[in-house]
């Protein structure tokens, strides 16, 4: 089957392939069999726990090469970024309501400028932005003028109206939309 005709949105997570997902956490973090897993979490979020996760298949551990945290207590933006020996990077961003462009942008900054810019960039998350709205749009903007990342999903049908916690899936231009796709949640394989 061809690869593209398998994508599809959905609500809480981001799947790589199936071997890499981004959640934002909305209940509590969990294992998941045959994934490592990487949580961030607030402590002073009003929705606990709130965060991100990040879980990637156990046959990818070596191609890690580092998971980095960037809370942002202040603002309220948390970012958690998998960087890979193969010059990939996923990220998953959450920010609380009402964050501004530029805190996000900001964090994004803080995160993602500390490597080379020739990595290959998937960035997922709760904008907690109607990417619909000239707001959204305008935040589309700056992250392609800024990173030449692309908006992935369907804002038609996904965004913060729909109530999922994966707004927008951004990635670089040199990341086929094909094999990232939002999911739904995994609470069924919680052990």
């Amino acid at each position: 089957m061809d690869k593209c005709k398998r994508c599809s949105t959905n609500v809480n997570n981001v799947n790589m392939n199936r071997d890499i997902l981004l959640y934002t956490i909305l209940r509590d973090t969990f294992e998941l069999n045959g994934f490592d897993h990487h949580h961030l979490v607030s402590d002073l979020s009003r929705r606990r726990p709130s965060g991100v996760s990040i879980y990637i298949k156990h046959h990818l551990k070596l191609l890690v090469g580092s998971v980095e945290m960037f809370p942002n207590q202040d603002l309220g933006i948390y970012l958690l970024v998998a960087n890979f020996k193969t010059k990939v990077r996923a990220a998953v961003l959450y920010a609380k309501p009402g964050s501004s462009n530029d805190d996000i942008i900001d964090a994004i900054d803080e995160s993602l400028d500390s490597k080379n810019r020739d990595y290959k960039i998937v960035l997922a998350g709760d904008f907690n932005t109607d990417m619909d709205t000239e707001h959204g749009r305008e935040f589309c903007k700056i992250l392609y003028e800024i990173y030449y990342m692309t908006l992935r999903n369907n804002i038609a049908r996904y965004t913060t109206r729909g109530r999922t916690s994966i707004d927008a899936v951004f990635s670089t231009h040199s990341i086929r939309a094909c094999g990232l796709y939002a999911g739904p949640d995994l609470d069924e394989k919680r052990p």
